[in-house]
C-alpha cells in the first residue's frame, strides 16, 4: 500500500542538487500551490482541508500557512497525494520540471527550518527486496523529501510482515520532527530533507521471507571529514560493544535488560568498588536527559565475547522492543559514535575512582544502587539466575507462579486449598475479607519477564513499606498469576504481603491508577487484597455469556465501496453511522459533506442533508462527523464539526442548536438529554432537549488536556448507556472512559495502556458502542479492526478485522463509527476504503 515512510527513491540516479527555490517569494499556500492545480485534482479543497486542521498555534513560531504545508504534505488521499506527485518530481532528471514547485517548496522548508534539529535513530521501510543492492561503505543520495519515524512499529504496521520488504534503520542528524504538525500524530513523524546524503553501514541484513535490513548514517557535510585510522584496531578481550539499543527506554529498565540477555552467554564482570556490574550506557551528547543507543559490557571470561556476538549480533531481542541490535568487541581506541553521540562520557557520577571512560549507570537517587546486583531481591544472594518459587499453599493465591528454570523446579506439595470456580461465584455477594497487609495488583505489562518484573516490583513497592520476606523461599513476598488460557503467560495480576499494615495504604495512593515508568508506562490498578481470590481479567469466573459473541469474519458491502466519490452510490471517508429499525442506514459523509441515507439493500443512498458543497450557509455542512436520527419527528441532529456547529435538519428547516464547538460525538439518553464532545476543550457537555440557549453542563471531562482520569485528550466518539453513564473514546490517550452519572473522573475500561497493538492498548480509538450486556465495543483506528472488552478486563479481544490494513472483505482501512441492527449484526464505518461493512453474527 502507498504511504509516505515507503515512499523511497530506488534508482541510485545522480542527479542536480536542487536551490532554486530558496530564492522564491513566501506567500500562502494556496498562491504557492496554484500552479500545481492541473497536477492534483480537488487541490484547493485538500488544502482547505490543511488549513482548517493543522496546528494553528506554534510554540516553534510557524505562520498558519506554514503549519498548513506540513499538514498537506503528510495527507493521504492516493496516487495524486501531494507527497507523491512532488517526490516524483524530485526524482526525475528534467530539473525544469521543478519550477512550478519551487513557491511551495520554499514555503515548507521555511516552516522545517524553524522546526527542532533531531538526532536519532529512525526508520523507514518500503515493500520491495532493494536491501539487496545496498553494500557497506556505499555512498547514496536520496533526493526526494524523506518522512521517517522513530517508531520501528510504525513502520512495521504499513509493510504488515509482506515478503520481499525491507526496513531502513537511519542514524539521523538533521532530521526535522514534524509529528505535531501532521495529520496522523501518532506516527512520530521525522523528515530528512530533500538530497539527504547517507554512508551504508554494512551489508544488509538479511531475514526469511526475502526481507532485508539495511543500516545507513547521515553524512553531515557541514562537519570536517574525519580522516581514516589506517591501524588494525586493538581490542579489548572481554569486553563488548553494542548499538541501536532503544534511546527512549527507562536507563535502569535497559541496564536491568543487557544484564538478564548477556548473562545468558557468560558472567558479566562486577565492579568491585560499586558492586555493581561492568555494564555502560552512553548519553547523547545533544540531550543528556537520553540516551544514545550504544552500550559496552565487560565479561570475566573472553570466550563469552564471541558467544555474544554469534547469539545477538544482528538480531532482534524480544526484551529490546524487537530491535536489531549490532554487537561486536569493543576497541581499544575511542569508538567511532555518531556525532549525536557523546565521546564517550556517557553517565556523571562523582566517584574519582570510576573508570573516566565510559561511566556505568547508576540510578540517581543513591550513590550506590538500592540492589547491589540486578535481579536478584534484597534478601537473596547472589546469583545470576537466582529465581523465586512459590508452591502451592493455603497463604498463598490461586495459580500463583513463579519465575523458576526448570532444572531447578523443587517438587510442588500437595494442597487442599485449590480454589472451585463454583464457590467463588457463590460468594460474589459477600462483604469481602480483606487481608491485613496484602495488596492486589492488576494491569501488570504481562510480556515482560518474570524476573524482570519481580525485580521491578520489589523496587518500586520497597519505597512505601518493608515488603515481608517468605520464610520458605526467602524472597520478598510476591506473587504472580498466570494466564489461565496460556500457561506461559502472566496474566498481568500479582499480589503483595508486606510487614506493616501502613504499607498497604501508602501504596494504594501512591500507585494506583497511575503510569509506573520501570514498567513501561504501565497505568496499574492497586487495591487491598482479598481472602477470597481476588477478580481476575478472565479467569476463575467469567461474565455471563453473550446472547450476540461471533460473526462472520467475511464482510458484506452494504453501503459504497466504488470508491470515493460524490455520485448516489458513492461515499468518500464516512465517519458516523446509525441503523434504524428497519436496517435502513444513515452515513455522515464527511469529505462529502452531506449526510446520505441507504435503504435496506439499496443500491445507492439519497442525500437527506447538506449535498449542496461545503459552506457554512444554513442548507451547507463542513465536514459532518455524527448525527442522531429522530424517525418519529422527521429530524435528524448534526455535529457539523467544520463549521463547530451542532445543526437540526427538520424536513425542510434547519436551526443551529449549539455553536463554537469542535463538536465530534453525539448521543441522546433515554430522557432526551444531548451529549456532545468537544476535542479542542477535551471534554462532553449535556442539554436538556429544547433548551440550547445557553452553555450546557461539563459531565466529563472540562479539566484541560491531560492523561489523568479527570481529562481527555481529543475526546471523540461518546455512548450514553441507560444508567446515564458516558463512555468517551480518548482518542490520544489511546483509551476509552466511563464516566457515571455525576462523577468527578472517569475509569478506563479499554485500555490506557499507551498506543501499541497488544490486547491490552488501543491506536487512536473511535466509535465506541455498548451492547446490553455491558460489554464495550470499539472501533481500533489505526490497527484497523474491532476489539470487545468486558468492563474490568484488563485485554480485550478482537471482533472483527485484525487481518491487516487492506480493502479485502475480512480487512479494515482506519474503521470510525460502529452500529448495530435489532438482530445483532454489527456495521463498521470502513473510513478509508470508503464503504459501510456490515459482519453478519452468527447464531
Amino acid at each position: 500500500m502507498m504511504n509516505r515512510f515507503g515512499d523511497i527513491d530506488c534508482s541510485f540516479k545522480k542527479l542536480t542538487p536542487v536551490y532554486g527555490f530558496l530564492n522564491a517569494e513566501l506567500v500562502t499556500i494556496e498562491k504557492a500551490l496554484q500552479p500545481i492545480e492541473s497536477q492534483i485534482a480537488n487541490l484547493p479543497h485538500f488544502i482547505k482541508i490543511a488549513k482548517q486542521y493543522c496546528r494553528r498555534s506554534s510554540e516553534h513560531g510557524l505562520t498558519h500557512d506554514e503549519s498548513a504545508s506540513i499538514y498537506i504534505y503528510t495527507m493521504e488521499w492516493g496516487e495524486q497525494s501531494l507527497y507523491c506527485v512532488l517526490n516524483q518530481t524530485l526524482r526525475n532528471e528534467n530539473r525544469h520540471l521543478l519550477k512550478v514547485w519551487f513557491p511551495y517548496m520554499k514555503l515548507f522548508d521555511t516552516a522545517l527550518n524553524k522546526l527542532p534539529t533531531i538526532k536519532e535513530i529512525v526508520w523507514r521501510g518500503v515493500a520491495a527486496d532493494i536491501g539487496k543492492n545496498f553494500h557497506e561503505n556505499d555512498k547514496i543520495t536520496w533526493w526526494s523529501i524523506n518522512s521517517c519515524s522513530s517508531k520501528l512499529n510504525v513502520i512495521k504496521g504499513f509493510l504488515e510482515n509482506q515478503k520481499n520488504s525491507t526496513i531502513f534503520l537511519i542514524e539521523a542528524l538533521n532530521g526535522k520532527k514534524v509529528s505535531g504538525y501532521t495529520e496522523l500524530e501518532s506516527e512520530d513523524e521525522i523528515i530528512l530533507k530533500m538530497g539527504t546524503k547517507f554512508h551504508v553501514k554494512c551489508d544488509a541484513m538479511e531475514h526469511p521471507k526475502g526481507s532485508y535490513h539495511v543500516h545507513l548514517i547521515e553524512i553531515d557535510e557541514k562537519a570536517p571529514p574525519v580522516p581514516d585510522v589506517p591501524d588494525t584496531p586493538m581490542f579489548k578481550k572481554n569486553k563488548i560493544f553494542i548499538h541501536g539499543l532503544p534511546s527512549s527506554m527507562p536507563e535502569q529498565l535497559l541496564f536491568n535488560i543487557l544484564y538478564n540477555e548477556f548473562s545468558t552467554v557468560g558472567t558479566i564482570k562486577i565492579d568491585e568498588e560499586k558492586k555493581i556490574p561492568f555494564i555502560y550506557l552512553y548519553k547523547s551528547k545533544t540531550n543528556e536527559a537520553q540516551l544514545s543507543g550504544y552500550a559496552e559490557i565487560t565479561f570475566e571470561n573472553e570466550e563469552a565475547v564471541a558467544k555474544a556476538i554469534t547469539k545477538y549480533n544482528q538480531t532482534r531481542v524480544p526484551a529490546l522492543n524487537n530491535v536489531p541490535i549490532f554487537v561486536k568487541q569493543s576497541e581499544m581506541k575511542p569508538v567511532a559514535l555518531p556525532q549525536s553521540v557523546s565521546n564517550p562520557v556517557p553517565f556523571k557520577t562523582k566517584s574519582a575512582s570510576s573508570p573516566p571512560n565510559p561511566v556505568p549507570f547508576v540510578p540517581k537517587s543513591t550513590s550506590s544502587p538500592p540492589n547491589p546486583v540486578p535481579f536478584v531481591p534484597k534478601s537473596a544472594s547472589f546469583s545470576p539466575n537466582s529465581v523465586l518459587f512459590l508452591p502451592k499453599s493455603a497463604s498463598s493465591p490461586p495459580n500463583s507462579v513463579p519465575c523458576v528454570p526448570k532444572d531447578q523446579e523443587p517438587e510442588q506439595e500437595e494442597s487442599d486449598s485449590t480454589h472451585d470456580t463454583d464457590s467463588i461465584a457463590s460468594d460474589l455477594n459477600d462483604v469481602p475479607i480483606f487481608k491485613k497487609n496484602a495488596i492486589f495488583i492488576r494491569g501488570l505489562p504481562s510480556t515482560m519477564t518474570q524476573q524482570l518484573l519481580f525485580n521491578t516490583l520489589d523496587k518500586e513497592f520497597s519505597t512505601v513499606g518493608r515488603i515481608k520476606i517468605d520464610e520458605r523461599t526467602q524472597k520478598s513476598s510476591i506473587y504472580f498469576f498466570k494466564s489461565e488460557w496460556n500457561n506461559a503467560e502472566l496474566s498481568g495480576c500479582a499480589e503483595i504481603t508486606f510487614e506493616k499494615q501502613e504499607a498497604v495504604i501508602e501504596a494504594i495512593k501512591k500507585y494506583d491508577q497511575m503510569p509506573v515508568p520501570a514498567l513501561n508506562n504501565a497505568r496499574i490498578g492497586v487495591k487491598r487484597s482479598e481472602k477470597k481470590s481476588p477478580a481476575f481479567p478472565k479467569p476463575p469466573f467469567s461474565p455471563p455469556k453473550p446472547k450476540w459473541g461471533k460473526w462472520k469474519q467475511n464482510a458484506i458491502t452494504v453501503a459504497g465501496g466504488s470508491g470515493y466519490g460524490q455520485k448516489l452510490n458513492h461515499l468518500n471517508s464516512p465517519f458516523g453511522i446509525f441503523i434504524d429499525k428497519k436496517k435502513n442506514i444513515f452515513i455522515a459523509d464527511w469529505w462529502n459533506h452531506r449526510i446520505v441515507e441507504w435503504k435496506y439493500n439499496a443500491k445507492e443512498g439519497q442525500i437527506i442533508a447538506g449535498g449542496n458543497g461545503y459552506g457554512d450557509l444554513m442548507n451547507q455542512l463542513n465536514g459532518p462527523t455524527n448525527m442522531i436520527v429522530d424517525q418519529q419527528n422527521h429530524s435528524i441532529i448534526i455535529a457539523d464539526r467544520g463549521n463547530r456547529r451542532v445543526i437540526r435538519w427538520l424536513n425542510q428547516n434547519h436551526q443551529i442548536l449549539i455553536q463554537n464547538t469542535d463538536c465530534y460525538g453525539l448521543a441522546m439518553d433515554k430522557n432526551g438529554f444531548l451529549y456532545v464532545s468537544d476535542s479542542s476543550k477535551n471534554e462532553v457537555r449535556r442539554w436538556k432537549m429544547g433548551e440550547y440557549n445557553n452553555e450546557g453542563i461539563v459531565v466529563a471531562g472540562g479539566n484541560g488536556k491531560g492523561d489523568q482520569l479527570n481529562q481527555f485528550n481529543s475526546p471523540g466518539f461518546i455512548f450514553v448507556d441507560g444508567d446515564q453513564s458516558i463512555y468517551v473514546s480518548d482518542r490520544d490517550n489511546h483509551r476509552v472512559m466511563k464516566w457515571r452519572r455525576g462523577a468527578k473522573e472517569g475509569r478506563i475500561v479499554a485500555g490506557g495502556h499507551g498506543y501499541g497493538r497488544n490486547l491490552n492498548q488501543l491506536s487512536k480509538p473511535e466509535g465506541v458502542i455498548v451492547d446490553d450486556f455491558g460489554q464495550i465495543y470499539v472501533a481500533d483506528y489505526e490497527n484497523h479492526l474491532v476489539m470487545r472488552w468486558c468492563e474490568g478486563d484488563e485485554e480485550g479481544e478482537i471482533v472483527v478485522g485484525g487481518n491487516g490494513q487492506g480493502y479485502q472483505s475480512h480487512q479494515l482501512n482506519c474503521p470510525t463509527g460502529l452500529s448495530f441492527d435489532d438482530e445483532g449484526n454489527l456495521y463498521v464505518v470502513d473510513w478509508k476504503n470508503h464503504r459501510i461493512e456490515k459482519f453478519e453474527i452468527i447464531l
